[in-house]
């Protein structure tokens, strides 16, 4: 099942954003990245806005734009809910795999950016909960690093379906091994691709890269064990882990 929220515009059913009216929705941290990745949040701002639309946005709106997402967050978990409920029902919940994703993330004015079409980490994290009954235990979570790819192995895993091989191999890794708890991952590194950037992200880091004439071009590194929004290029000072990263990039000469 496919649902369009949240996506711009930010538009929710009342009792949505009735329901946030008294939440305090915290502010993204300041600064911008000085980066050539950087956009000027073009999607955002095409829409009618009721504010001004303002390169940043003061506060105010800032403030009114974040609750708008959430609402619309709220709205989709309702709809979620109402699948459970009907699974249960149906007396299918025992027997059906559920999966809870999203394709991408999203700045929230994170870095003085919002939206999606970046290499950097609120756009390229993205919601991924998955409920196996009787396969899985319940309510455990996990940092682990995965890509959406490993999604369809997971559930040949999961399913195990009449056959028993794929017309070709799977770049993707299941998931069952981090699910049952008897691995504590099964990437050392997750990649990730936004037109000619490619962003590599490891335990700590994220490196991006463009990639011309089949060579890395424009790094940059970012620190995230503080936080998903740096704004501190560290490729000059960390040439170790930059090399390290870059062994992920895809298949051409490295750094």
């Amino acid at each position: 099942v496919g649902f369009y929220k949240p996506h711009l515009p930010f538009v929710a059913p009342r009792k949505d954003w009735e329901a946030l009216a008294g939440v305090e929705v915290p502010l993204p941290p300041p600064g911008k990245i000085e980066s050539p990745y950087w956009h000027s949040s073009s999607e955002f701002y095409q829409y009618r806005l009721p504010f001004p639309a303002e390169r940043p946005l003061p506060v105010e709106s800032t403030m009114q734009a974040r609750r708008a997402y959430l609402a619309c967050v709220r709205y989709v978990d309702r709809q979620i809910g109402k699948l459970l409920r009907e699974l249960e029902s149906l007396k299918l919940a025992d027997r059906t795999v559920v999966i809870v994703w999203g394709d991408h993330g999203w700045h929230l004015g994170e870095q003085q950016i919002w939206g999606k079409h970046s290499p950097f980490e609120r756009a390229l994290r993205s919601v991924l909960m998955i409920r196996a009954p009787g396969l899985v235990r319940p309510g455990r979570s996990c940092d682990a690093l995965v890509e959406t790819i490993d999604l369809y192995p997971t559930l040949v895993d999961l399913c195990r379906p009449r056959f028993t091989r794929t017309e070709h191999p799977l770049d993707g890794k299941s998931l069952v091994p981090i699910l049952r708890g008897t691995q504590e991952s099964v990437r050392e590194a997750a990649a990730s691709y936004w037109k000619d950037a490619v962003s590599i992200r490891g335990a700590t880091h994220r490196l991006v890269a463009r990639i011309r004439d089949g060579r890395p071009d424009h790094v940059e590194l970012y620190d995230l064990s503080e936080g998903p929004d740096s704004t501190v290029d560290l490729s000059g000072e960390e040439p170790e882990l930059v090399r390290k990263l870059s062994a992920h990039l895809p298949a051409g000469p490295r750094l």
